[in-house]
């Protein structure tokens, strides 16, 4: 079985991010920890994290009408290891929140409030700022908390990711996502730049592949990313093979096999040489008649100058009849010639 490539957070990284939060006086206002009562918690509908289960559906249960139910309903079984572990020991590592009036919107720990929850507490610990933090610094604390969740999906790890670089480039003031360097979001991320580019491909992507990818269709980042590099003529067979199960190699493969069945035919195109000479047709018998007269008048046709005096002008067929025997003519004295 080939071993599952970790998308984790680097350990420093997410100490210094970590830092960041705790000398939080820069940017959002003083920060303690309290242990707050989970009615007041609430959670940010920002955040990237596609997770369909809510605080109403663990404090009052997933209503059987619910259209996600099912959905919910694993998520919660998901749940159940957490939840033990919190009955056991505690809630190690709190959950990160700021002031939102008299409730407390939820930064990072989504699943641990949801788990707590589960386990019965009507309390959990958490790491409070006065104030929102600015977009960016956000976004990075919900990338550490929802990346370090092993069943991540890649729809969540690229809406994770677009949030990042948006905000981003925000804070930057530029003009789009080509104007980020790599090496910027691979600080900022943890990621290595590889990776990153990995990611700037998918999310230059077309809505055919992001819709693959948001349907659990597509859940490979590598291969999502040699889909969008690809030009967009093989986009669909490409995706249909990776949904089918190809390899990375398999699809690498493919794509070069679809570009020489492109560029084959295209050359085939290109050298089909005219083997004959089309003089064309016209209406006009004025026109036909100094075209043939013209070609008589020529030394080599002197001995079809009396057709001339015979001939009906005004009959097409004739005129045509003419044309093709002068043409005939001129072509057996080229074989002579030869």
């Amino acid at each position: 079985m080939a071993k599952k490539k970790s998308f984790a957070i680097k350990g420093e990284l997410t100490r210094a991010l970590d830092d960041t939060v705790i000398a939080a006086t820069s940017y959002a206002g003083d920060l303690h920890v309290d242990v707050l009562p989970t009615h007041k918690i609430e959670l940010d509908p920002e955040n990237p994290r596609v997770l369909q289960l809510t605080l109403d559906d663990m404090f009052n249960g997933i209503s059987p009408d619910d259209p996600a139910h099912e959905k919910k309903q694993k998520e919660k079984e998901s749940l159940k290891s957490l939840a033990q572990t919190i009955k056991e020991n505690g809630l190690l590592n709190p959950i990160v929140v700021y002031k939102n009036n008299t409730k407390y919107k939820l930064i990072a720990g989504e699943r641990r409030v949801l788990a707590s929850i589960l386990a019965g507490n009507i309390t959990v610990h958490a790491r409070i700022l006065k104030e929102r933090p600015d977009p960016l610094k956000l976004s990075l604390l919900q990338w550490i908390e929802n990346n370090e969740r092993a069943d991540l999906t890649l729809w969540e790890r690229i809406r994770n990711f677009e949030k990042i670089t948006t905000e981003f480039i925000h804070a930057n003031n530029l003009s789009g996502i080509k104007d980020i360097r790599y090496m910027d979001l691979s600080q900022l991320t943890g990621i290595s730049p590889p990776q990153i580019m990995c990611y700037v491909n998918v999310l230059q992507g077309t809505i055919l592949l992001r819709k693959a990818i948001a349907d659990n269709q597509i859940k490979n980042l590598d291969k999502a990313s040699l889909i969008a590099k690809a030009d967009q003529a093989y986009e669909k067979p490409l995706i249909k093979a990776c949904i089918e199960g190809a390899s990375l190699k398999k699809l690498k493969e493919l794509e070069a096999l679809l570009k020489q069945q492109v560029e084959r035919k295209s050359h085939k195109a290109k050298g089909r040489s005219q083997t004959q000479v089309n003089f064309g047709t016209t209406t006009s018998l004025k026109a036909a008649e100094t075209i043939v007269i013209a070609l008589i008048e020529n030394k080599r046709f002197q001995h079809l100058k009396p057709v001339l005096e015979t001939i009906d002008w005004a009959n097409y067929k004739a005129i045509t009849s003419l044309f093709k025997k002068i043409i005939s003519e001129i072509e057996k004295g080229e074989t002579n010639e030869q």
